[in-house]
């Protein structure tokens, strides 16, 4: 759950408690947030420099082990004081396992969110089992599930990452603070930067490119992330645009704050990625009527209908990409159309307040199964839920998200309770729903 999210839940129904690594980026977001209890915790975090060696993995797991239990004791007080119904969390691996504990030994409701494909994992499985509501960010992802767990991925949902789509198009943006002539055609990636992202072959691809039209601009906008999977690939990229003699057309921005106005400033959007789970990179200049070309990885099928919103060409390859874009530099009219039709997808499919309010619908729910309740339940109220996600952080490409609603409170949700409901279950719909 990500600042945009817990931004949009209806505090009339849902008050929240957030639970995250002490320090990091995840805990600034989680601060910038008004009225957001905050426990920060130490779950033991491995550092950079001991994730790829085993036996320095395996001393730090055994050194940071009684903080570990020590926050999962904390959790389970808080979560007994608070009165909390469920516990959301996300698949990273520390955090799943404090909160399916967490989740087991207090008896309240566990909704675990999937961002990444299955991993064979005993943690996962009795997560996957423990849960009453699982979510997927996107349908490959449930496809992936599926196939790995069979019946027990069964009551997967997707809800796909919800973004803002009320922006100014026409906002300043940064042609002339980069000396980029308005009728220059601009070509953009926006990521961290990281192999996997594939930085690489956009610059090899900018090449070819730059073979039949010289007048075009290409930006790499990112910064390498704490956790990339190679350090110093800023400089590699950064040599091999010289190598291929790109000069002034290939610019590195680093990171940006200001992503409203590098969306504006491009004309294409670029998705090189060579492997990814759902695909934030196209949605978002997706919102601000960019076509995007990417590469059929992740869940970009499921976003990019080719020849309608963007194009897809194989990953991991420079060539093909060069011609994708090329298609689109040389014509004007077809990338208007393109991102008309991109903008239209992204309100239609990932706006944020629709991917909120079914998120809610879920938090309801598992609310409901916390109090035992059966048969057809009308809206409650819910009075805490929040997120335990030691480590979840992204580039700031912007912010991104997934998932409102708005039920009364407190007595007034009694008198909505439709006859039924106030037979089967008298105390439920004024008691406080609580979730961590």
């Amino acid at each position: 759950m990500q600042k945009a999210l817990l931004g949009r839940l209806d505090r009339d129904r849902f008050d929240l408690i957030a639970a995250c690594q002490r320090g990091g980026r995840p805990r600034g977001e989680y601060d910038s947030v008004p009225m957001l209890p905050l426990m920060a915790l130490e779950f033991g975090t491995k550092p950079r420099s001991v994730l790829r060696h085993g036996w320095l993995s395996w001393l730090h797991e055994l050194v940071h082990l009684p903080a570990l239990l020590l926050n999962v004791f904390r959790l389970c007080m808080r979560v007994w004081n608070c009165g909390v119904d469920v516990i959301y969390t996300c698949d990273k691996p520390r955090t799943l396992f404090v909160s399916t504990v967490v989740s087991k030994l207090t008896g309240r409701s566990l909704v675990v969110h999937l961002h990444e494909p299955y991993r064979r994992s005993w943690v996962l499985r009795r997560a996957m089992t423990r849960a009453v509501i699982v979510i997927a960010e996107a349908d490959v992802i449930r496809r992936n599930y599926a196939k790995a767990l069979g019946p027990l991925a069964d009551r997967i949902e997707v809800i796909h990452h919800g973004f803002e789509t009320a922006v100014d198009q026409d906002g300043p943006d940064l042609r002339d603070s980069l000396g980029i002539a308005r009728d220059t055609v601009v070509v953009g990636m926006t990521s961290r930067l990281d192999p996997s992202k594939g930085q690489e072959d956009f610059v090899r691809a900018a090449r070819e490119v730059l073979t039949h039209r010289a007048d075009v601009q290409f930006l790499v906008v990112g910064d390498e992330s704490s956790y990339a999977a190679r350090h110093g690939y800023l400089t590699a990229l950064e040599k091999l645009s010289d190598y291929l003699e790109l000069g002034k057309r290939m610019r590195f921005l680093g990171f940006r704050d200001d992503m409203d106005a590098v969306y504006r400033t491009l004309d294409i959007a670029v998705d090189a990625s060579r492997e990814q789970s759902f695909g934030m990179l196209a949605v978002e200049p997706m919102v601000y009527g960019k076509p995007v070309v990417g590469t059929v990885t992740g869940a970009l099928p499921e976003i990019v209908d080719v020849g309608g919103n963007g194009l897809l060409v194989p990953s991991r390859n420079p060539g093909a990409l060069a011609v994708a874009i090329t298609r689109l530099v040389d014509d004007p009219a077809l990338r208007q159309q393109m991102g008309r039709r991109a903008r239209s997808t992204a309100q239609a499919r990932f706006d944020l307040p629709t991917q909120t309010e079914r998120l809610e619908s879920l938090f309801a729910r598992a609310a409901r199964v916390c109090r035992g309740a059966t048969g057809p339940i009308a809206p409650t109220t819910s009075r805490e839920i929040s997120y335990s996600s030691p480590q979840r952080s992204s580039q700031r490409s912007s912010q991104r998200s997934s998932q409102p609603a708005s039920p009364t409170t407190g007595s007034d949700a009694a008198a909505d309770v439709p006859e039924p409901n106030r037979a089967t279950e008298p105390q439920q719909a004024q008691r406080p729903t609580r979730a961590r």
